[in-house]
């Protein structure tokens, strides 16, 4: 008879047990279905970019500038470009975050370098919702603009317009590029494959900018460890350069000359021209006569150390420093 009572005082314990988790799990579920925090759910009336941004956009175009890093106009053709890309659909549950909102956080997070916490209290997003957004946002802006404006001139009509404008603002005639690499920081990711002459770990940015500092060509990615000229000559573009598949123009005489020639994109690690079958006879590149300002490479020079300097100083966003490349 005890044992008989043992054993059903045991099996009443086991069913309060199993009934007190039952509920805990409910209540869990309960907490799991709540679609939105309220702060959150208050986004359309006191969010960044329902309230903040709409009201310097009208009120203050300096600061919505400083605020996107471009001017309302520019963020408006610029959106009417991406938004079928980046453009949601509202569901019966909730509504979805409209194609202005969602390039403005990504403007503001590129511009910034701010996290994802701080940007989600900014603009009441959750922090992995806009960690969605800035991914599918960037891949959308790179995907649609890379055709029209990420790309190296192909006619011998933008070749000329770009050695034009070297010509006309700094004085170097019959260039078609300036080059150079820079070291992007990285946390590390094992080994010294990455490990620079600089001591850090990085990965490299090699770049060509025409006159007005427009990006011409990049190569991103390669390890820390090669030198400028390595990660040049595997590149895509030096292939094409090597196999003249870029339509360059014919050379042309340098002012006061007679022989065609081509100044073109500096080995800035050593010195020299980079190689090509277009230049067979160096004899070609003899120095010109001294003109009343003898500053033509000095200058030229400039757009390079422009571009890099801006990206080193004000152009600084805190993740370019601790950002982990898979």
């Amino acid at each position: 008879m005890a044992g008989y009572i043992e054993d059903e005082i045991l099996f009443e314990a086991t069913v309060a047990t199993l009934v007190i988790l039952h509920e805990e799990e409910r209540e869990k579920k309960k907490e799991k279905k709540m679609w939105v925090r309220e702060w959150v759910a208050r986004r359309s009336r006191f969010g960044a970019y329902s309230c903040l941004l709409k009201e310097i956009s009208s009120e203050d175009s300096r600061e919505c500038r400083r605020f996107l890093r471009m001017s309302s106009a520019t963020f408006y053709d610029l959106l009417h470009l991406i938004e079928p890309a980046i453009r949601r659909q509202d569901t019966v549950m909730r509504q979805c975050i409209q194609a202005e909102e969602r390039l403005a956080v990504t403007l503001r997070y590129l511009g910034s370098g701010n996290s994802f916490a701080d940007l989600a209290f900014l603009f009441r997003i959750p922090g992995n919702t806009i960690h969605k957004i800035v991914m599918d946002t960037c891949a959308a802006l790179y995907r649609i603009l890379r055709v029209d404006f990420l790309k190296v001139p192909s006619t011998e009509a933008e070749w000329q317009q770009i050695s034009l404008e070297f010509a006309q603002r700094w004085n170097l005639p019959n260039c078609i590029g300036a080059i150079d690499g820079k070291h992007v920081a990285i946390r590390s990711p094992g080994g010294s494959t990455h490990y620079n002459y600089l001591k850090f770990h990085s990965i490299i940015l090699l770049a060509v900018v025409d006159a007005k500092y427009r990006f011409l060509y990049f190569n991103v990615g390669a390890n820390g460890r090669a030198g400028d000229a390595g990660v040049f000559r595997d590149s895509t573009l030096a292939a094409a350069l090597e196999n003249n598949t870029l339509n360059i123009p014919t050379p042309v005489p340098l002012p006061g000359r007679v022989t065609p020639v081509h100044i073109l994109l500096e080995d800035t690690e050593s010195h020299r021209l980079i190689e090509g079958d277009w230049r067979q006879n160096p004899h070609q590149l003899q120095p010109l006569n001294n003109a009343a300002v003898n500053r033509s490479s000095t200058d030229a020079r400039l757009v390079r150390e422009e571009v890099k300097n801006y990206v080193n100083e004000e152009g600084t966003v805190p993740w370019q420093s601790h950002i982990v490349f898979g």
